[in-house]
């Protein structure tokens, strides 16, 4: 079994070793760092043989954010994905952490299931979006007034191509819409390139942001 090399990073220690705890039993999950602050998580990667897979990370912390944190990862360690687990419900905070490439979005008050769920999805299809992630986004967008558009004027979009959009916004991972499919791993990757490059997006955030604001899909069907 490959395991997902995790790290927890949370000021409240009585939260993060807590996490640490429940997560334990998960054989699919080794824990190789706890940190308390954006600052003392950098400097444990400095000294890890490997890096972390997954960060669970707060977004509250001394010396260093969670924010100010995940941009120094995508720029000195692009490949260990963040996970956000934080009280925050504004819409447009959350919005602004998934267009800065957040790979999930956690409430604190989620159940230890949600969270392994989200790990384990995040290391399958680089993202997890739950109901209340989609809603944000959606609502986010309405209240941005977005334009429709009809399926019949879709930037060029073949069938094919929908068919993709379709999975990936229903949060299939690239070996299971080659099975639908029946696609090579390879050929879904250069549709879902394709498909970002058409819609001028730049994650998976950004396509599912994009298929709500042009109506093509509902999000109480994702």
């Amino acid at each position: 079994m490959i395991r997902t090399k995790l790290a927890i990073v949370d000021d409240h220690e009585l939260f993060a070793y807590g996490m640490k705890s429940l997560l334990e039993p998960y054989e699919q999950i080794e824990i190789i760092a706890v940190a308390h602050s954006g600052v003392d998580f950098l400097n444990q990667l400095k000294g890890l043989e490997n890096l972390p897979d997954v960060v669970l990370m707060d977004l509250k912390m001394p010396e260093m954010d969670g924010i100010e944190t995940m941009e120094r990862l995508q720029k000195e360690y692009p490949s260990v994905k963040v996970i956000i687990l934080s009280m925050h419900e504004d819409n447009q905070f959350i919005l602004h952490l998934i267009k800065m490439g957040a790979n999930g979005y956690l409430l604190k008050n989620s159940t230890i299931t949600e969270v392994v769920l989200a790990i384990d999805r995040v290391m399958s299809a680089n993202y997890y979006y739950n109901d209340f992630l989609m809603r944000v986004m959606r609502e986010g967008l309405l209240n941005a007034n977005p334009a429709k558009v009809s399926l019949d004027n879709m930037h060029g979009l073949t069938s094919r191509e929908f068919e993709v959009l379709d999975l990936i916004c229903k949060q299939f991972t690239t070996e299971e819409i080659g099975d639908k499919l029946f696609l090579s791993k390879r050929t879904v990757e250069g549709y879902r390139n394709r498909l970002l490059e058409k819609t001028n997006t730049k994650n998976t955030a950004g396509l599912i942001m994009f298929c709500i604001n042009k109506g093509i899909i509902n999000s109480g069907d994702y």
